[in-house]
């Protein structure tokens, strides 16, 4: 049986870095490109060292004959990084939200706090109390766009300077950080990228 020759498709994010090249992959066949997940680092999308703490998968929803159409699925943070700020002294809060923005992406939202001093489990409890109304009142109203740039680079929406002001007034707060942001269903209809229209899509994890 003749073995059928690879493509190259170029990966094309249709929401976050829209219309942006996210890299290549390669398939016999187009259809097996469905579902792949692309990683990116951030600082690759900007061009800004700055941002390398930050990765994002992309996750291939349709194609066309040479491209690819990927769809954000997950941002997480650079395990090394997360052992780099927590240091001796302070107090790690893990903030857990679930929601649903505005344009139908459900997710979950884990917030990594870092307190300057550490503190008693009364005073994380409140500020876990605080951060996570802030997120289930700010989710709703958000695309997942807006969201997810908000969460990185603090604009349109200041997440950070959020839960800093009002957590701060429990502990002075050391930094606050996305420590992961995943997409477990996508919206029931998605027109972007390749123009093909995808049904509600449970996201798997990993």
């Amino acid at each position: 049986m003749k073995k059928v020759p690879k493509k190259i498709y170029e990966v094309i994010a249709t929401n976050i870095f829209k219309n942006r090249v996210l890299g290549e992959t390669w398939a016999s066949k187009p259809e097996t490109l469905l579902g792949r997940k692309i990683e990116i680092s951030v600082a690759d999308a900007t061009g800004d060292f700055t941002h390398e703490n930050y990765k994002m998968w992309f996750k291939i929803l349709s194609y066309d004959e040479n491209k690819a159409y990927a769809t954000f699925v997950k941002e997480a943070l650079r395990a090394d990084y997360v052992r780099s700020i927590i240091r001796r002294r302070t107090s790690r809060v893990d903030v857990f939200t679930r929601g649903e923005t505005s344009d139908g992406h459900l997710i979950h939202y884990f917030n990594l706090i870092v307190t300057e001093r550490r503190v008693r489990k009364s005073k994380e409890q409140g500020i876990r109390r605080i951060a996570n109304q802030i997120m289930a009142d700010l989710i709703p109203k958000l695309t997942i766009d807006e969201l997810v740039i908000s969460a990185i680079f603090s604009e349109p929406h200041d997440i950070r300077g959020a839960i800093i002001k009002e957590a701060g007034k429990i502990a002075r707060i050391q930094l606050v950080e996305p420590l992961k942001i995943e997409v477990i269903k996508l919206p029931a209809k998605i027109a972007e990228g390749g123009g093909k229209i995808v049904e509600s899509i449970a996201v798997s994890s990993g």
